[in-house]
């Protein structure tokens, strides 16, 4: 699992491979939700998804690339 503190949000998501996880602090999970929203859309085509996990116990937002 990757820890993503201070990159940037959009290159580091982007970047994920299907299968992979990046970890962000539970202080961005509004900023992580709208970059993946917005991916969803820009990828749509080549069929980009990720999913959202919150870990409230080590304060921690979750980006797995699904597809």
């Amino acid at each position: 699992m990757e820890k993503s503190n201070g990159t940037p949000l959009t290159n580091t998501i982007r970047e994920l491979e299907v299968g992979q996880v990046a970890s962000f602090p539970i202080e961005r999970h509004g900023s992580v939700k709208a970059v993946v929203s917005r991916l969803k859309m820009e990828q749509i085509r080549i069929g980009w998804c990720a999913t959202i996990t919150v870990d409230y116990d080590k304060f921690e937002v979750n980006v797995r690339r699904t597809r």
